[in-house]
């Protein structure tokens, strides 16, 4: 068995405990110093409500072929009647099927009605937005706008209900 004894000065013990103290807070000011985080406008998912949307000046067109950020987005909807939240719900990156079956053939009987051709689009990859609806006519709360957009120009989009026993219907009324 073996003993190991050590004698501790006092005044050296208070200064490896604030020596150590120093290294801790300098680490600590210098992670949160190096910390960035993505600007308000960027990021998907909001925890907060938004700000109501501002209304488009009324001789504002946007082309539904250059949706180039997210105001355009959100221009191109009020354009549509639909008044969103600023900021999307979820952004997500989507590769349109080679070939459509099942929901999603039904989704591009939906999209041909509209005048969008997903089959322009089959292998493509795509982002999908969705914003919160403010102003749907009865009133519910829950339903969302999707869009999906290839590059920068829209080649589908939907009204929904994402609850259990929802609906989807046309973006263009």
């Amino acid at each position: 068995m073996l003993i190991f004894t050590a004698k501790l000065d006092k005044k050296k013990a208070v200064a490896a405990l604030l020596g150590l103290a120093i290294v801790i807070c300098a680490v600590v000011l210098t992670v949160g110093h190096f910390k960035t985080s993505a600007p308000p406008s960027e990021k998907p998912y909001a925890q907060t409500p938004a700000k109501p949307p501002k209304t488009p000046a009324p001789n504002t067109a946007v082309s539904a072929d250059k949706l180039a950020n997210n105001s355009d987005r959100i221009t191109y909807l009020q354009s549509l009647g639909w008044q969103v939240e600023e900021i999307p719900l979820d952004m997500l990156e989507v590769t349109i099927p080679a070939e459509f079956a099942g929901a999603y053939e039904d989704y591009a009987k939906l999209q041909t009605a509209q005048g969008f051709n997903l089959a322009n689009y089959a292998g493509e990859r795509a982002t999908r937005y969705t914003y919160r609806v403010l102003n749907y006519p009865t009133g519910e709360q829950d339903i969302v706008a999707d869009i999906i957009v290839c590059g920068s120009k829209l080649i589908a989009g939907d009204i929904q209900s994402p609850s259990l026993g929802g609906f989807m219907e046309a973006l263009i009324q």
